[in-house]
This record gives structure tokens, C-alpha cells and sequence, in this order.
């Protein structure tokens, strides 16, 4: 898509993806940018909510000297943010509800071997909320103890 912005003193294709431009064609497209190359600027922050793009966009419109677009850029990094979490959260939530229920566990069962209640580790599972690391590291190693710990059925020793 080519850009109708004038860049002065940026050697770069502004052909190219909004990835490949340097610090100072952001610089010039949030100055002076048209819709389309705010467009492009948007798409990849919302491919890449922490990626360099991303980065400098927040630390450009943080100086608070644009006409307004700074604002909605902002917005867009924050919002392009929260959707990565709310995404990987569930993601989480579901890998913890997967493991779960391999090792044949019931939330109160593993409540009980995490000292982490049902209705937590519910929320977990939904992606209502993140996990600490300590919940983590004491779910997986409740439910790798389980699973060592599983008695063996008889069918399963004669397929061995």
C-alpha cells in the first residue's frame, strides 16, 4: 500500500511493512501521517502488541505533542495489549484444565492438594484471571505427584 506522507531525511521504502520502518518514519507518520499509514501503524501494533512498533509508538505519542492521533494510537497499543492477555490467559486456563483432567482430577481434588480453592483455580481455568507463578509451580507439581501416585490397573499391566 503505498503512503501519500512526505518523509524527509528517512532512508526506507515506505512500501514496506510497518516492521521495517525506522524510528523516524514512526515519528513522521504519527506527525503527519495519513488514515492509511495510521492504519498500517495500528495493524502492526495489533500483530505485535510488545514488538518494536509497539514500543516506540507508546514512547512517541507519551510525548504528547501530536494533534490528537496520540491518543487513539494509544489506544490501540493498550487495547492490542489487553487482547494478547485476555487471549493467553484463556490459552493458560485451558493447558491447566487439560492437565487436570489427564491426571483424572476434580477442581475440589486438586484444591486440596494446592491449598488453592475450587472456585480459584475455576477462574484459572476460565481465563478469568492469570495465575502466579507460585499457583503454577503448585498445580503442576500436585498433579505430577497425582499422576506418579496413580495405582495401576491390572488391564494396564497385561497391555505392557
Amino acid at each position: 500500500m503505498a503512503t501519500s506522507t512526505v518523509f524527509r531525511n528517512v532512508d526506507f521504502d515506505p512500501a514496506d511493512s510497518a516492521d521495517a520502518w525506522p524510528f523516524e518514519a514512526i515519528v513522521t507518520v504519527i506527525e503527519r501521517g495519513s488514515i492509511g499509514d495510521w492504519r498500517r501503524l495500528a495493524a502492526a501494533i495489533l500483530d505485535d502488541p510488545w514488538g518494536r512498533v509497539a514500543q516506540q509508538t507508546a514512547a512517541i505519542t507519551a510525548w504528547g505533542a501530536h494533534s490528537g492521533i496520540e491518543a487513539l494510537l494509544t489506544e490501540v497499543v493498550a487495547a492490542a495489549r489487553r487482547r494478547f492477555r485476555e487471549r493467553h490467559r484463556r490459552a493458560a486456563g485451558e493447558r491447566l484444565r487439560g492437565m487436570r483432567a489427564a491426571a483424572g482430577m476434580t477442581l475440589v481434588e486438586l484444591a486440596g492438594v494446592t491449598g488453592l480453592t475450587p472456585a480459584l483455580l475455576s477462574r484459572y481455568e476460565n481465563g478469568q484471571v492469570s495465575p502466579t507463578l507460585d499457583s503454577v509451580a503448585r498445580i503442576e507439581y500436585a498433579i505430577n505427584r497425582c499422576r506418579r501416585r496413580a495405582p495401576v490397573k491390572e488391564s494396564d499391566v497385561a497391555t505392557r
